[in-house]
């Protein structure tokens, strides 16, 4: 248990990948389709509809692989612009202190790698080791539900969170009620009543 099986899926016009999920927004159908079939490689699994909610993706955590790429090479060509800028200061000093102390050695550096330096190396990029970077903003949601936080429900903290915002923001009472330890599946698809709209289903694994 305590696994929460997070999916997408656009819906299409011809109602194939997640194109039914819309309908589920209305009681009537979602009460007479409340059974979801969910198999896998390894297992068949039925589940049983707990919750329907509208929510919103922000526009920053739309962000793709390539678009976090793209904006650390933006970090890191400001961070190379920052230390060749440092480096030419600290030799122009050496210069100086040259002149007035005779003998005295210019510093020298060895021309820098691009290639080779990453946003560490810069001091740009901190080690979280094991630390839920999010736990910030699950912490404080400040009234925003953000449900795609929530894969891995081991923690009773979170799990209790997660449960409690499907019963308050799901659009009518399924009757069904999640508790400590039942396996959870959400699905999500675009809504669009707001900019980055989601309808989410989510259904709970019956034993």
């Amino acid at each position: 248990g305590y696994h929460n099986t997070l999916i997408y899926g656009h819906n299409m016009k011809d109602g194939s990948c997640f194109g039914f999920l819309p309908k589920y927004a209305d009681e009537s159908f979602g009460m007479s389709h409340n059974l979801i079939h969910f198999d896998t490689l390894y297992e068949e699994g039925e589940y049983e509809l707990a919750a329907v909610f509208y929510s919103q993706i922000d526009e920053d955590e739309l962000e793709t692989t390539e678009d976090r790429a793209a904006k650390d090479e933006i970090i890191l060509a400001e961070g190379l612009k920052n230390r060749e800028e440092a480096i030419r200061k600290e030799e122009e000093a050496a210069m100086t202190e040259g002149e007035t102390s005779e003998g005295s050695p210019a510093i020298t550096h060895e021309p820098v790698d691009v290639s080779m330096v990453t946003l560490k190396d810069l001091d740009l990029f901190e080690d979280m080791g094991d630390v839920d970077i999010y736990r910030e903003e699950k912490d404080n949601d400040n009234g925003r539900f953000r449900y795609y936080y929530y894969t891995d429900l081991s923690d009773r903290a979170d799990f209790d969170y997660y449960a409690e915002n499907l019963k308050k923001n799901s659009l009518y009472d399924t009757g069904v009620d999640i508790e400590w330890g039942d396996e959870l599946l959400t699905m999500s698809t675009c809504s669009y009543h707001v900019k980055n709209g989601r309808l989410v289903v989510v259904a709970k694994k019956i034993d």
